[in-house]
């Protein structure tokens, strides 16, 4: 989870900005997505991964890289056994659907950034 400090001050310009570079960061990682929420009105990016040694860490720096003020809050890299199954739900309804999660959650940062939520 990173934060972006003071994220009610900026104006809605700058939030789709924001989006879209959120969605510049994320891009390379697509394959290795499994959830993303960015919460504008807390200013919260959640970001889910598949497992894979050092993941976490290079995500991180990426998103840090296009979005200077985001700030690491929370990381989790010892998940618990339940939240393997959520995981794997979100993975085979992606699949399920003809795609992976991660195009969907991209698909979904392009439509909210189109459409100015």
């Amino acid at each position: 989870m990173l934060m972006i400090p003071e994220m009610k001050k900026h104006s809605d310009a700058a939030r789709q900005g924001l989006v879209l570079r959120l969605r510049e960061s994320l891009e390379p990682f697509e394959s290795k997505l499994v959830y993303v929420d960015f919460n504008q009105r807390l200013g919260l990016i959640w970001v889910s991964l598949q497992p894979e040694p050092g993941i976490a860490r290079v995500v991180t720096l990426a998103i840090q890289r296009t979005i200077p003020e985001a700030r690491l809050v929370a990381t989790q890299c010892h998940p618990d056994p339940s939240a393997r199954s959520r995981r794997q739900r979100l993975l085979t309804h992606g699949r399920s659907l003809g795609r992976s999660a991660g195009q969907h959650l991209m698909r979904w940062l392009r439509l909210s950034s189109d459409s100015g939520d």
